[in-house]
């Protein structure tokens, strides 16, 4: 169990400043003693977004967890740990200040349509899905010609009637199975 220390007081992440002055508590990042600053490299082979993400992160989690006045010192401190790291003061900031994509824009894509690529309809019908915030996505290994041939039965209409022929035979049956357990004296 953690003890309080010079007025403050860690749990998890979150570090509880007790101000007796104003009794209230304020909060800020807590890293623990065996924290050593290192982070994916700059040099290393993770995606740029990955890296991106993990300075966002850092930046995400202290805006969420300090008070206003613990801010900006935390801030400074995740500048310090990626320069550290290998990272310019540019590429930490442009992470930092990344926008992030309001409810409207993640909810805008409404599906994806897939579809043979057909000349002279699909350059127009692509641009209008778009227009109504679908993604298009155009197959070529099949034209249109040998889907519609695909969608014919084998046996054509030889066996339009199976499925009637299989309910009258099974009600056939469950009425002679009827009335052979309850005619019997």
């Amino acid at each position: 169990m953690e003890e309080e220390d010079n007025n403050k007081l860690p749990v998890l992440d979150l570090e509880l400043n007790v101000n007796r002055k104003t009794k209230k508590i304020e909060f800020s990042v807590h890293y623990k003693k065996t924290h050593t600053n290192i982070t994916i490299k700059k040099r290393s082979n993770h995606k740029t977004s990955t890296k991106r993400g993990i300075i966002k992160g850092y930046a995400e989690r202290a805006k969420a967890l300090c008070d206003p006045q613990y801010l900006e010192s935390e801030m400074k401190n995740i500048e310090k740990v990626f320069t550290e790291n290998g990272y310019n003061r540019r590429d930490i900031r442009d992470a930092i200040t990344m926008k992030k994509k309001t409810v409207k824009e993640e909810n805008t894509e409404r599906g994806i349509v897939v579809m043979p690529n057909v000349p002279n309809f699909t350059p127009q019908f692509n641009r209008i899905a778009r227009q109504h915030e679908f993604r298009v996505a155009n197959n070529t290994n099949n034209r249109v010609k040998e889907l519609v041939t695909n969608a014919k039965t084998p046996l054509g209409d030889k066996n339009s009637c199976i499925d009637y022929n299989i309910l009258a035979n099974a009600k056939t049956w469950i009425h002679r199975r009827y009335e052979e357990k309850y005619n019997k004296k």
